[in-house]
């Protein structure tokens, strides 16, 4: 009876060992998902909708300048000289945000290792979520979405798929 128990002991205790890891991995998963897209979001918040539009906005590639200050005598944006570029690799399944100065010059680069679709869409004038007409939906509807989607492997066989959604509205001229 005594050796019954101890192995039903045994084995939640080992079931609990391999749960774990899976827990603890996919937790630190979606943080880094929520990091990404933050980020994404705060500098796209920083952005007038027009330049992101003028500079071929895709599902998997946005550029753009942020906001500096405002013009006080005639009330225009003064634009930051360096350009924030996002751009998605599908072949490698990730993201690199890249600033770019006046010069074309690469003076930052990141990369987010683990992603596993393109994460831009604009609202089209139904509301519905799309990458087509990129531009002329972003200048109208003046929101982006954001959706991240990554997975990320345990213990080199369990696949987390997680996915973060973010609705952005853009700077109004």
């Amino acid at each position: 009876m005594l050796s019954l128990i101890a192995t039903a002991v045994v084995r939640v205790l080992q079931a609990g060992e391999s749960v774990f890891p899976v827990m603890t991995a996919k937790i630190d998963f979606q943080a880094k998902i929520r990091s990404i897209g933050n980020l994404i979001v705060r500098d796209i918040r920083q952005a007038p909708c027009w330049d992101i539009a003028n500079n071929n906005p895709s599902a998997s590639y946005i550029k753009f300048r942020t906001v500096d200050g405002i013009n006080t005598t005639t009330g225009n944006y003064i634009l930051s000289l360096d350009y924030i570029e996002y751009d998605y690799d599908n072949t490698l399944s990730k993201i690199t945000r890249s600033v770019i100065d006046s010069g074309n010059n690469t003076t930052e680069s990141r990369e987010f290792i683990g992603i596993t679709e393109p994460p831009f869409y604009t609202i089209d004038t139904g509301g519905a979520r799309t990458t087509d007409n990129f531009k002329d939906n972003l200048n109208n509807s003046k929101r982006m979405v954001v959706a991240i989607t990554g997975q990320s492997q345990v213990r080199e066989r369990d696949l987390l798929p997680i996915t973060l959604e973010l609705d952005v509205k853009i700077r109004n001229e």
